[in-house]
């Protein structure tokens, strides 16, 4: 992408490389606590910082590119239809394993939209690209 001047420094791909670097080092620090002592904790609490810093470096670079409103449509329909199919493979393997019961079309779509928790991912990223028109009127202002 280049350079860019935040808080009056210049900011280059190689700087947001490093901290994607050292966030992905914490993102696994959080994965492997099992907050069993106080140790593990500790280290899972410091390193929260990184799922953030993931979100600063994608608006950083989602801003700095002019990205029309059919290409983040597109993206934000991408996003949907990849959160509804891992959804429903998930629902499926919760089916099979006897882990949860659909009794009605509402619980099955309501599954769809909000039950896997850990693809959380998914929402934040199709909020942030709906959001991103608004962002860039204050990035630009």
């Amino acid at each position: 992408m280049g350079t860019a001047i935040a808080l009056g420094k210049v900011v280059t791909d190689t700087d947001t490389d490093i901290m994607r670097i050292i966030s992905s080092f914490f993102v696994i620090m959080i994965h492997l606590s099992d907050f069993q002592s106080f140790s593990s904790i500790f280290y899972n609490a410091i390193a929260h910082f990184s799922v953030p810093v993931f979100v600063i470096i994608s608006g950083y670079y989602m801003l700095s590119n002019k990205v029309s409103g059919k290409t983040l449509t597109k993206k934000i329909i991408k996003l949907f239809v990849i959160m509804i199919f891992w959804s429903l493979i998930y629902l499926i393997f919760d089916l099979i394993c006897k882990t949860k019961t659909i009794i009605s079309i509402s619980g099955f779509f309501s599954y769809l939209l909000t039950e896997p928790g850990h693809l959380w991912y998914i929402y934040a990223a199709i909020t942030l690209y709906l959001f991103t028109p608004l962002f860039a009127i204050f990035h630009n202002n």
